[in-house]
């Protein structure tokens, strides 16, 4: 097994401003992994999770998928509680995820978003052409 890392960002105004004191849960399969507070710049500290061997992601025949899926939520008073869900971490690689905060229009608002597959997860289809890229995060609902 190796080791991949995750730093989440949290900002508000589009990004433009950071939010100290969110609390951000990383979980793998419903299991909580670790619990942080982002400090004044809206940044956690860095932290390891185990990923499958970086060697997977360079082995062409490999068919399976190199790397771990997390959920990552943050949660803030007076802001919707955002889930990401399967944040891709990579062996050897600092994923760094930034979140946007969204002011709660409704109490217990919730915004849940998915994280795309990953390209080494993406097979060439007949044609040779790798599928049309999609935005990284899209929200699904609120709820």
């Amino acid at each position: 097994m190796g080791t991949g890392f995750l730093k989440v960002v949290t900002t508000a105004a589009h990004g433009a401003m950071p939010i100290a004191g969110v609390s951000v849960t990383v979980l793998h399969n419903a299991h909580v992994m670790h619990e942080l507070t982002t400090n004044e710049s809206g940044l956690t500290e860095t932290i390891a999770l185990e990923a499958p061997p970086r060697e997977l992601s360079l082995d062409p025949h490999f068919t399976g998928i190199p790397y771990s899926v997390y959920d990552v939520k943050a949660v803030m008073s007076g802001f919707a509680t955002i889930t990401v869900h399967d944040v891709k971490i990579l062996d050897g690689e600092i994923s760094i995820l930034p979140i946007i905060m969204i002011p709660m229009v409704e109490p217990g608002e919730a915004i849940d978003i998915w994280t795309p597959r990953h390209n080494l997860t993406y097979h060439l289809d007949n044609h040779g052409q790798l599928p049309p890229m999609i935005n990284a995060f899209h929200p699904v609902g609120n709820g």
